[in-house]
């Protein structure tokens, strides 16, 4: 009877991921091509030694909001020039801070509020980032996370190289007000995994998290794009455009500085915490166990697809949280400061 159930459960968590990825399917999509990428050094994390970001002209205000700055890099232009943070400050004495990175193609914060407040209520400040080409970062004429991940290789390199960039930045802004965790989710923990990577080859240790937790990342974008039907459906996109799809193999090589599990982390495996789902259809199982396995990180597989590991699963996020709890308290540190801001967090 228990495995019927499973089973059961099993069809619906597949269901509704893939009820997802069809409803998706019904906004227009920009046409896709193929752009090759330039050489990089695939030994090297996202192929290339990369300066540190610039420091982020950020103050901590008292209550929530939305913080707008210059992005601490040069890679990509306007609207994504400029960094949104969406603020929460702790309630009660402060244990440090969240950096929450959300998933692909997400559109609304709101739907990541309930998380926030769970963290505020464990005494954590929770930062959450706009990836470059979602919600406000989104340029004219394309949706929320269109233009992130494409066959443009070097429009999603750069991208990709951004956002890690900024996570840093946004790490080193948070230490004074004492430990900072990143807390990644879908495409969030593929960028908070590559953050783990990057921070540690920087001489100076702001840039490190102090612990890491991961919510149904991939290893890799390609694994998505080669083995999902979110994929199938960015190849038929780029056969409809009058494109070819590339050698798997040249993919593959093009992936490796892109694919976290290939380098060592700045943090300790005991100190990361991988949580997969094992009906999801939009990120293999494979390839989250593959990250976890290759940095001998804390890992859990629940009886969940992905949408429903995101939104629907409590036992996620309460071992998400239990995780992230175990970060020292902090002391109260510095005092609020006024920081140019938008209402309405």
């Amino acid at each position: 009877m228990q495995t019927e159930a499973r089973t059961v459960a099993g069809i619906l968590h597949l269901g509704l991921d893939r009820l997802f990825i069809a409803s998706s399917a019904l906004v227009r999509h920009n046409p896709l091509k193929w752009v090759e990428p330039p050489e990089v050094n695939v030994d090297i994390p996202m192929g290339d030694d990369l300066p540190e970001p610039d420091r982020l002209g950020v103050v901590w205000p008292r209550e929530a909001c939305v913080l707008e700055v210059p992005a601490p890099t040069r890679f990509l232009e306007a609207p994504n020039d400029r960094m949104y943070i969406h603020f929460w400050p702790a309630r009660g004495p402060r244990r440090g801070a969240v950096v929450l990175a959300p998933p692909w193609k997400f559109t609304v914060w709101a739907s990541l509020w309930p998380v926030a407040r769970v963290l505020n209520a464990l005494g954590f400040d929770v930062a959450g980032y706009s990836t470059p080409y979602h919600f406000e970062r989104t340029p004219p004429g394309a949706f929320s996370g269109e233009l992130f991940a494409t066959w443009d290789m070097p429009r999603t390199g750069w991208a990709v190289r951004a956002a890690v960039l900024e996570l840093c930045a946004l790490i080193e802004s948070l230490q004074s007000r004492g430990p900072v965790a990143l807390l990644g989710t879908s495409l969030g923990g593929y960028l908070s995994a590559m953050t783990t990577v990057v921070s540690g080859r920087y001489p100076r240790r702001a840039f490190v998290p102090e612990r890491v937790c991961l919510v149904v990342p991939p290893d890799s974008i390609l694994d998505t794009f080669l083995k999902s039907p979110i994929g199938e459906r960015y190849r038929r996109l780029l056969l409809a455009n009058g494109g070819s799809i590339p050698d798997e193999h040249f993919l593959r090589h093009l992936s490796r500085p892109f694919s976290p599990s290939n380098f060592a982390p700045a943090v300790p495996g005991e100190r990361i915490q991988v949580l997969a789902a094992r009906h999801d259809v939009m990120v293999p199982l494979e390839s989250s166990q593959r990250l976890a396995a290759a940095w001998g990180a804390r890992f859990r597989v629940y009886e969940a697809g992905h949408v429903s590991a995101l939104g629907l699963s409590w036992g996620v996020w309460r071992d998400a949280a239990g995780f992230l709890e175990e970060v020292p308290r902090a002391g109260q540190g510095p005092g609020p400061e006024r920081a140019r801001e938008r209402p309405g967090a």
